[in-house]
Formats: C-alpha cells, sequence, structure tokens
C-alpha cells in the first residue's frame, strides 16, 4: 500500500520562531502515533517561492503543513532568494494548489490570521484549516499535536480537526494570557502588552471546507474525545511544558556580553583561540562524540533526545535554594541520567558561538570563552575558588597565571563544572560556599554550571545561589516502549524481556543502562536477559560485567594484554582514582602517594638517592679532573642524592618563557635568594674539600699551582678562607642564576595534548635551561678571568648550570621513572602506560580527554573501583 505523505513547509525568514523545534515535536508526535507506519513525512525548509514548483511536483502531498508567519490580506510570508522575506500572494497561493494539488486532502496554515489564505485555497482542497486571528505558538502546537495524534489513529480530517480544537480546550486553563502573551506568535510581529492580549486567542482556528464536494453539516455528531485520547494530550501538555521552561533556560544561559575599554591584542586573540580549540578537542571530540556514536539504538546525537525524551519536569523548588542575582545553573539527576551528556552539548553550543565571535568580530571579540573543568580535585587544598581556577586552567589546559588571572577578574570565561557530588562529602558545603563567595566578590556576571547527583545535593546544608536549575530525569515507561519499536531483530531477546519483567524495564528506563544494554545485549535470547536481571541487587554488576567482557572480546592486536591483566590494571587505577577524588587521569600526574606499603616508599626514597647521587657524581667529578675526581664526584653525588631523594612531591616544570617585564620586577629578590644561596653552600662545600684533602694545593689553572701558604699566616682559619672563596664563587653563580631566572616565566598557552606530555616538557626544559645555565656561566668566566683568576668560576659556571638543569625538570624525570618502574615490579600499572590506556579507549571503557584519560562513565569507574580481583 503506497504511503500518505505529509509535505511540511517551513519559512522563517526573520529567524524569531523555532521552526526546527516545531516540526521536531509535530514528526514526533506522528511517529508516536498508532498508525504512524502509514505516513510518509516529508520536511522542507526555509523554503522560497521559486522552490514551490519542484518541492510540490516531486512529493504530491496529501496533508500539506505550513509552519511560518502570516501577513492576512497580504499572503504568506516566504524567505527570498538573498535570504530575506517575500510575499506569496492569496492569488498565487491558489494557483499553486490549483495546478500541483490534486491529490491533496487538506492543508493546515500553522500561522497567524491565515483564514484569507484558507478561503482562497478552499476551492481546491476539501479540508483548508487556518486561523482567524493571531495564535499563540503553544496553542498552534496543541492544535497540532490533537490534529496528528487522531490523524496516526485512522481518524476522518473533520475529527482530526475537532481533536485539535479539543486539545486546546483542555489545557485552556493552563495557558496564561497575562505571562504566555510574551510568546512569539505566528504573525511578523511580537506580541506584547495588554492591548495586544485581547487580540490573542488561542481557538480561533478555522476549517474552511469546499462547499461543493463536502457536507455543510460534516462538524455536527462529531464523538467525544476517547479517555486515551485526552491522556494522550495531557501527557503531551506537561511534556511540552517543561520543554518550553528547559529550553528558555539553556537558551538564555551564555548570552552575557563583555564590556571592553579596548580590543584584544593580537597575541591575546591566538590565546583565547587556543583555549577554545583545546576545550573543543578535549571535551567535545574526546569525550561527548565517543559518548554518542557507538549505539545507534538510542540515538543521543538527536537534540530531543536530551531535550525531549530525557527530561520530564524542571524543579524550581526548595532544592535550588535562593535565586540570586548572580548567573548559576544547576544540572541535577541521578547517576546515569545524562547530566554530563548535557553540561557538554551546552559547552559544544557555547564554543561554537564564541568561535563565530571571535571570526567575526576579531580583537573586538566579546563573548566569554567556556572552559570545563571537575571539582573533584577542589577538595586536594579547598582553596579559594578564584585561586583553584587558576590552577585549574593551568593544571588542564596549560594556561599561565599571566592569562588566565585577568580572565578571571574581568569576568571573561564561561565555567562549567561538572561532578560537585565527585567532591569528598565532608567537603562539600565548603566547596558550595567558596562557589557563592566567588559569585559575590565581583563575579556576578561570570556565568557558572555546575552538576550534581540529586541526592548528594539534596543531603548539603549549603545551597547554592541559582539563576535557575533543572532536573534530568529517567525515560518515561512510554518512551521506553516507544523505543523497544523502533529496536531491530538483534534486540528481540531484551525486549521481550523488558516487556514482561516490570522490574527490568524500570531498570533500563535510566538513559545509560539503556545505552550499554542495546549494546551489550545484542542477540541475547530473552531467558539468558531474563537470568542476567533475575537477581535485583545484581543487575547493574551483571550489565557491567558483561558490557566489560564484550568490548575486551573484539580483536586483541595487543596479545600482551590478557583479560585478566586489563581487568587488574583498571581496577587498580579505578581504585586510586576514586581514593583521591579523581576524575581525569594524568600520567605525568602520578605521585608516590601512590605507594601503599613503607617499604614501597623506602625503596622509592632509596632509589631517587642512588640515581640522583649518581648522575650528580658523573657530571661533576670529571669537571674537577681526575685528581680529585672521586672527592668531587662523592660530595656533589651526595648534594644530589639528597635533592633528588628527599623531594616529597613530583613538580613538573613544562613551560618556560622569558618575560623582561617579570626580569624587572622579581631580580633583586631572586639575586638576593640564590646569591645568599649559592655564598653559604659555597662556604659549606670549600670547607668540607679542605677538610677532606689538606687544602693547600688545589686544582690547576692554566698550568699554575694555586697556593695558599700566604694566606695561612693570617689569624683567620684556613678552613674558613678555603669556605669563603669557593663562597664567594658559589655566590657568583648564584646571583647569575638569580638574574636569569628572575625573567623566566610562562606566558602563552600551548596546544599540546598527548599523553604524559608534562614528563617530555619537562625532560626537555630541564636540558634546555641547563644548557643556557652552563653556556652563560662560561660565559661570565670568560669576561671575569682577569679579576678571578681561580678554576671556580668556570667549573662551577658550567656545573651550576647543570644542577640547575637538574632540580628543574631532571629531577622530576628521576622520580617519575622510579615510581612507575616500581608500580610496574608491584604488577599495579602495565609499563607503557599511555598505549594501554589507549587501548581500553579504543574498547569504550576509558576516554582519551586531552593528555588524559577518563573512565567511560563514573558508574563504570566505580564498577572497576569495587571489583574484587586476586
Amino acid at each position: 500500500m503506497a504511503l500518505k505523505k505529509i509535505l511540511i513547509l517551513a519559512s522563517n525568514p526573520k529567524g524569531d520562531l523555532r521552526i526546527d523545534r516545531e516540526i521536531r515535536d509535530l514528526t514526533s508526535a506522528i511517529e508516536r502515533s498508532k498508525n504512524s507506519d502509514e505516513y510518509e513525512v516529508v520536511i522542507r525548509l526555509a523554503v522560497r517561492p521559486s522552490d514551490l514548483h519542484e518541492i510540490f511536483d516531486r512529493n504530491p502531498p496529501h496533508i500539506v503543513h505550513f509552519s511560518g508567519h502570516g501577513e492576512a490580506e497580504a499572503g504568506l510570508v516566504l524567505e527570498s532568494d538573498d535570504s530575506g522575506e517575500q510575499i506569496i500572494t492569496n492569488k498565487a497561493l491558489s494557483g499553486l494548489f490549483n495546478l500541483f494539488a490534486k491529490d491533496a486532502e487538506c492543508v493546515l496554515l500553522n500561522a497567524c490570521t491565515t483564514d484569507i489564505q484558507a478561503e482562497a485555497i478552499k476551492q481546491y482542497v476539501p479540508y483548508v484549516i487556518g486561523t482567524s486571528r493571531e495564535i499563540l505558538d503553544r496553542a498552534a502546537y496543541l492544535f497540532s499535536v490533537g490534529f496528528y495524534t487522531a490523524l496516526g489513529n485512522g481518524e476522518a480530517i473533520k475529527i482530526c480537526f475537532a481533536r485539535g480544537c479539543n486539545a486546546i480546550e483542555l489545557e485552556l486553563n493552563n495557558i496564561d494570557l497575562e505571562t504566555d502573551i510574551e510568546e512569539v506568535s505566528r504573525k511578523l510581529v511580537v506580541v506584547g502588552g495588554s492591548k495586544s492580549s485581547q487580540k490573542v486567542d488561542p481557538l480561533k482556528i478555522i476549517l474552511k471546507r469546499n462547499s461543493d464536494r463536502i457536507n455543510q453539516d460534516l462538524l455536527k455528531d462529531i464523538p467525544p474525545a476517547s479517555p486515551e485520547f485526552i491522556a494522550k494530550i495531557r501527557q503531551e501538555t506537561t511534556r511540552k511544558n517543561y520543554i518550553y521552561k528547559l529550553r528558555d533556560v539553556l537558551d538564555n544561559f551564555g548570552q552575557t556580553i563583555i564590556e571592553r575599554d579596548k580590543p584584544i591584542s593580537g597575541f591575546e586573540y591566538v590565546q583565547r583561540l587556543t583555549l577554545l580549540n583545546k576545550v573543543q578537542d578535549f571535551w567535545i571530540e574526546g569525550f561527548l562524540k565517543p559518548s554518542l556514536y557507538f549505539n545507534t539504538a538510542v540515538d543521543t546525537t538527536e537534540d530531543d533526545y536530551y531535550e525531549d525524551d530525557s527530561y520530564d519536569e524542571l524543579k524550581q523548588t526548595d532544592i535550588t535554594g535562593q535565586i540570586s542575582d548572580g548567573q548559576t545553573l544547576l544540572i541535577l539527576g541521578n547517576p546515569g541520567v545524562g547530566k554530563t551528556i548535557t553540561l557538554l552539548q551546552l559547552a559544544e553550543r557555547l564554543i561554537q558561538q564564541t568561535k563565530q565571535d571571535l571570526d567575526k568580530n576579531g580583537q573586538n571579540s566579546n563573548i566569554p570563552i567556556p572552559v570545563v573543568l571537575n571539582l573533584s580535585s577542589w577538595g586536594e587544598k579547598r582553596q579559594p575558588l578564584e585561586e583553584w581556577l587558576i590552577e585549574e586552567l593551568k593544571d588542564k589546559y596549560q594556561v599561565p597565571k599571566a592569562w588566565s588571572e585577568p580572565w578571571i577578574k574581568e569576568q571573561q570565561l564561561t565555567v562549567l563544572l561538572d561532578g560537585l557530588d565527585e567532591v569528598k562529602e565532608k567537603y562539600r558545603n565548603a566547596c558550595v560556599r567558596e562557589i557563592n563567595k566567588f559569585i559575590a566578590d565581583d563575579h556576578l556576571e561570570t556565568e557558572i554550571v555546575v552538576c550534581s547527583r540529586v541526592k548528594d545535593y539534596e543531603a548539603l546544608v549549603e545551597r547554592l545561589l541559582l539563576s535557575s536549575a533543572i532536573c534530568l530525569q529517567p525515560l518515561s515507561k512510554q518512551q521506553l516502549l516507544n523505543f523497544l519499536e523502533k529496536a531491530d531483530d538483534s534486540l528481540m531477546g531484551l525486549k521481550t524481556a523488558i516487556r514482561q519483567d516490570e522490574e527490568i524495564a524500570e531498570f533500563a528506563q535510566n538513559p545509560l543502562i539503556l545505552n550499554m544494554m542495546t549494546w551489550t545485549y545484542k542477540g541475547w535470547s530473552a531467558e539468558k536477559c531474563q537470568k542476567q536481571f533475575r537477581i535485583a541487587k545484581n543487575r547493574e554488576f551483571n550489565l557491567f560485567k558483561s558490557y566489560i567482557e564484550k568490548n575486551l572480546a573484539q580483536e586483541n592486536k595487543e596479545k600482551k594484554y590478557p583479560q585478566e591483566k586489563v581487568l587488574h590494571w583498571l581496577s587498580w587505577l579505578a581504585k586510586m582514582m576514586v581514593n583521591e577524588s579523581k576524575i581525569i587521569f594524568l600520567i605525568e600526574k602520578m605521585q608516590p602517594t601512590l605507594l601503599e606499603s613503607r617499604t614501597e616508599k623506602i625503596s622509592y626514597q632509596i632509589r631517587n638517592f642512588l640515581i640522583g647521587g649518581l648522575i650528580y657524581g658523573l657530571i661533576f667529578g670529571p669537571i674537577f679532573g681526575p685528581i680529585y675526581e672521586l672527592i668531587f664526584g662523592l660530595i656533589f653525588g651526595l648534594i644530589g642524592g639528597v635533592i633528588t631523594g628527599l623531594s616529597k612531591e613530583i613538580t613538573l616544570f613544562e613551560q618556560v618563557n622569558w618575560s623582561w617585564q617579570n626580569a624587572k620586577s622579581k631580580v633583586i629578590r631572586d639575586v638576593l635568594s640564590f646569591g645568599l644561596t649559592g655564598m653559604l653552600t659555597g662556604m659549606l662545600t670549600g670547607m668540607l674539600i679542605f677538610r677532606l684533602i689538606g687544602g693547600l694545593n688545589l686544582g690547576l689553572i692554566d698550568g699554575q699551582i694555586y697556593d695558599l701558604s700566604e694566606l695561612l699566616n693570617t689569624r683567620l682559619s684556613p678552613v674558613l678562607i678555603f669556605g669563603l672563596i669557593f663562597g664567594m664563587d658559589f655566590g657568583l653563580i648564584g646571583v647569575l642564576i638569580g638574574v636569569l631566572k628572575s625573567g623566566f616565566s610562562s606566558t602563552e598557552v600551548k596546544q599540546r595534548t598527548i599523553p604524559n606530555q608534562g614528563i617530555w616538557s619537562s625532560s626537555k626544559n630541564s636540558l634546555r635551561m641547563g644548557l643556557i645555565f652552563a653556556l652563560t656561566g662560561v660565559l661570565i668566566f670568560v669576561l671575569i678571568r682577569d679579576l678571578f683568576p681561580r678554576f671556580g668560576v668556570l667549573i662551577f659556571g658550567l656545573g651550576f648550570g647543570l644542577i640547575f638543569g637538574l632540580i628543574n625538570g631532571g629531577t622530576t624525570c628521576i622520580q617519575h621513572f622510579n615510581l612507575r618502574q616500581i608500580l610496574y615490579r608491584k604488577g599495579s600499572i602495565p609499563w607503557n602506560y599511555a598505549r594501554f590506556l589507549d587501548y581500553a579507549s579504543e574498547r569504550l571503557l576509558m576516554k582519551k580527554v586531552g593528555g588524559g584519560y577518563i573512565f567511560y562513565h563514573r558508574m563504570l569507574m566505580e564498577h572497576f573501583a569495587n571489583m574484587e580481583l586476586e
């Protein structure tokens, strides 16, 4: 049987109507109707008069639906060829239907004051539906739902019309003309004010009939609406009322414009674009899209999946606290309903909006930069929020303080904060207080989003100062049934199990759970599915276990990763991340706190001491020549061992740049600090060396022996004299280091996204800084060799340059290598960690976010953390 064609034409040249949403709602209503398989929906957007002949010729319609604006006697408003407005007159409209609508049964003109167009068309079409006055957008929606619901149930056009009017009457009391009058009407003007409210009548929908072909009394004896129809309209109205509120909340977020005294510089423009690209790469490409692509049964890439089918109500109750003058949006929901996905979909829109503004306005761009951060790390130091933001921007996006601090103070960031519930429970109230304090302290214009599990937020004493809040709900039973109707035969067993068991159906109403079920249970029988769900407390465990097994059963090119090792490594990682309240794992951020036993910690310190000492000794021993190589190697090896062995934290040294401004402001402080430290170190080292080797004849420079015998006649101790000489040399090098160090800083946002990038950067910077300081020390020696005819300047110029490089990055690499080696020998991690985590990401167990990794979902991470493995 040939399908009946519903042709939906839409045109909105002014862009003041959300036509895309209306069409989505209409098609959704048709698809949910009983006889939806008898209809084919054809949609044409941004219709121009020049398009109409071809559209009608290619798609001969049975029902024509027009969405847009009407202009009464003038005609309908379509788009022009230059994207402006063009009126199609009533005479032209009548001629169009005379030529091309021979099979049309009904035309629905869903716009204001279209009764004149309906009168012109009715001589060629049996039924034409229009409006005699302006009509509210919501009333137009209700009529369409009632009309197409009845049409999909096989009703005649006259009954469909009656049902559409009845749908408005059922909900008339829910349409508040005093507030809803601000909605955009289907005319080219926005209805507003008390005078306009007299013109808007949601019931002024009329049916025009071809009097020659249709009985004039066709509307008589229409049967009353069935209880099922009334329930359907109530359900659609509840759903739509929420959607209106939700869309207002989400659409109104991110509209802040930054007021600037002057344009941004060209360099800052580049930094802004770099940060935007990082947020896009990390969270949209790295996290959001991998969350959406693997499952075609529940297609979360469709806007209406979250906007229409996952949200049931908007809660503005006592849970949200007081509505404030700030601009904070709270997103609540149970685990798995899509809080993070919603936040990232919002971030994606904001990123595109900011990029478009940058492209259009360049250095005059005035839209804030959206950044996504996770609050879990706030509990580590519990800093003021501004300080935490500065550190997180540097840690996650490599944004130096020189940029992040003014951006925060000048409210040039939109801050999207996931995981309030991931802050340790004892610190959550303090975290809320810090967010509120940040807002109150001159950040009222900074827009903030906070996500939290609803039960964790309900348990708090503190409440966020909010402008709005939304609470995401599980799928409704009807939405689940609608999904089952569309699922293919590979899920027949799962469909049967859900239909037969109410508890399983309730379990499947969680979007994440349903998504994973449709991925995991393809091809399973109903009996096998029911066995998985038989015991209620084991359902989630069994689902995740089967999900993991299926993904690991994929073709395994990495033969070195047997399943038991993969489970062990991921379980260890999950336990560590849960214990430390981490969501993103960065290999380079691993710390000695991962070592559990006292033996491991002692072994780690001994390894650092020995390797650091060996490297220092090998550097300094040969510098002093074969005579004193052993002695100086031991002395400086001891110094190096202490530096590397006693450090409790692995500090990354990632970005280094020279700044004259920093040099001017910090040079005095750094010169005094390093000069005095160098002098004191030199004195102690000199006295120690003198005691060890006698010190009267020490070192050869230019073939001359440096003799201290003349100085022994003074009252000063030879040991002190030798210490002072060394102190002068070390102090001179300390001054040099202070001058150079005062100008080095991080001033640029760098686009780096590789795993373990912090360690690679630290090693490169260690070599870089060591060479710079060593060569500078040699240069100073050449310039002042006549003033200081001793070996110290040359030797310690080279030596301190190497020390400086080792301290700033070299020690980091030594400590990180030893930590990894201990954990590898213990069996907690594989040797090539990045390759393994990439492997886990390919199997949808983790996701790669920039240079870090995150579990596919927090619920999956908790599953791994709770594993009991041998």
